[in-house]
C-alpha cells in the first residue's frame, strides 16, 4: 500500500470515528436537543453524494470512510428524528387534556421529560428489538 492510501486511510479513520461519541451519547441518555435537524440532513446527503463518488472512482479509503460515516451520521438523524416525533405525539395527547383542564400547556413541561428521559428512550430500544 502506498503513503497517499495510507495517508488517506488515516483521514477516513479520523473523520469518520469523529460521529461514534456523538451516537453513543445519544444513545446513552437520549438527549437530541442540541442536534441541528437541518445540519445532519444535508451533512447525511453530502455523506451519500461522497460514497457514490468513491465508487464511482473505485476509490476504496473514499468507500469505506463514507459508508461508516454515513451508517453513524444516518443513525444520529434516525434518533434525532425519532425522538422529536415521541415528543410531538406525547405533546398532542397532553395538550387537549391541559385545555380542558384550563391549563396552559408550557405548565406542563412535556418535551424536556420526554426528550431527556433515558427510561423511556431505553424502552423504545427494546420495542424495536422486539
Amino acid at each position: 500500500m502506498d503513503m497517499i492510501t495510507l495517508i488517506g486511510l488515516g483521514a477516513a479513520f479520523c473523520t469518520t470515528a469523529a460521529f461514534i461519541p456523538q451516537v453513543l451519547q445519544i444513545l446513552k441518555t437520549g438527549n437530541v436537543d442540541g442536534i441541528s435537524l437541518g445540519m445532519y440532513s444535508i451533512f447525511t446527503l453530502g455523506v451519500a453524494m461522497w460514497f457514490s463518488y468513491g465508487i464511482m472512482l473505485n476509490n476504496m479509503p473514499m468507500i469505506l470512510a463514507n459508508l461508516v460515516t454515513l451508517a453513524l451520521a444516518g443513525s444520529v438523524l434516525f434518533l434525532t428524528v425519532r425522538s422529536r416525533m415521541a415528543a410531538r405525539k406525547v405533546i398532542d395527547i397532553v395538550e387537549p387534556a391541559a385545555c380542558a383542564l384550563d391549563m396552559n400547556i408550557s405548565e406542563v413541561m412535556v418535551p424536556e421529560c420526554v426528550a431527556n428521559d433515558a427510561t423511556l428512550f431505553e424502552k423504545d430500544m427494546k420495542k424495536m428489538a422486539a
